[in-house]
């Protein structure tokens, strides 16, 4: 994994956070809620992988 793949993940984090954080706070239909949801659910997997590399290891090294 390369120094430029972290940044990316990182780069992807901050946008992906950023749109989270334009939200309304309470979802004003279900597409809306759908959307939080999706949102959040990328943030964490970045959070995880970013988390990962930064250890020095990937998804591979868990198997």
């Amino acid at each position: 994994m390369t120094d430029e793949t972290l940044k990316a993940l990182q780069l992807e984090w901050a946008q992906t956070k950023a749109q989270l954080e334009e939200l309304p706070a309470q979802p004003e239909d279900a597409e809306s809620a759908d959307l939080e949801a999706e949102l959040q659910q990328r943030l964490d997997e970045l959070e995880f992988e970013i988390a990962l590399r930064q250890r020095g290891t990937g998804p591979c090294s868990l198997m």
